[in-house]
């Protein structure tokens, strides 16, 4: 398991770029009634009986946790709506068969499409949903919600992009590994992405908040995020 460090040296004039923000978020949680200890299952340990989602863990059927006090979001895998959507994104895809690989690029685009469409970016929006339904202060809140009213801001976006790619490698139309990656960058906020890895090593963003779909390399640091991880990990 990859655990976020907590620095990394700045980049191209950038503040202090800070990895930490899930653990900061598992720390705070640990002195209170409803957060359990890790598991093999679960190596972030649970929240409210759920897997708590960070780098390189399963998405679906988690919670994905804010680094201060904020709605904790299931990524239920029962959402009529967010099932609805995954049926017409698997429509838009081809399966393996025996004689040809499935069309990585083509599957990741739709994917982002699909993402971009059904969730909006509207922080003003957010802030109405969760208020109007009394989410704060690490309740628990299902991703579908959020699908239904068709709003999300960065990290809405990332645990949808990411729990449909999860369900895509599932049924064979992919064949990498995904994980939502977050940081904090000084003076500039933090963010929420996807990263795929294919078979080869590769490394895929996806990022539709920020609207950036691509590899690793090639995203450009002063337009969008710094996604590269810190260390050894690319």
């Amino acid at each position: 398991m990859d655990f976020e460090t907590p620095t990394q040296e700045p980049k191209s004039g950038q503040g202090p770029i800070h990895w930490d923000k899930t653990a900061q978020s598992t720390y705070r949680l640990s002195f209170k009634e409803g957060w359990q200890p890790p598991t093999t299952e679960a190596p972030l340990g649970y929240w409210q009986g759920r897997p708590i989602i960070g780098r390189d863990t399963p998405i679906g059927g988690g919670v994905y946790l804010g680094e201060e006090a904020r709605e904790a979001i299931v990524v239920t895998k029962d959402g009529e709506k967010t099932e609805r959507i995954f049926q017409k994104l698997l429509k838009k895809t081809r399966p393996r068969d025996q004689s040809t690989e499935p069309p990585e690029r083509a599957t990741l685009e739709t994917t982002f499409d699909i993402t971009r469409r059904a969730l909006k970016w509207n922080d003003k929006k957010v802030a109405k949903l969760l208020a109007e339904n009394n989410i704060k202060q690490d309740r628990k809140v299902a991703l579908e919600g959020f699908v239904r009213a068709g709003v999300g801001v960065c990290r809405h976006t990332a645990l949808l992009a990411g729990y449909y790619i999860e369900k895509l490698i599932a049924e064979g139309r992919l064949h990498g590994n995904v994980s939502v990656d977050r940081n904090y960058i000084d003076q500039r906020g933090g963010h929420a992405w996807v990263r795929y890895t294919n078979p080869a090593g590769q490394v895929v963003i996806l990022d539709p908040a920020r609207n950036y779909l691509g590899s690793l390399e090639d995203a450009p640091e002063d337009a969008r995020w710094i996604y590269e991880r810190p260390g050894k990990v690319a």
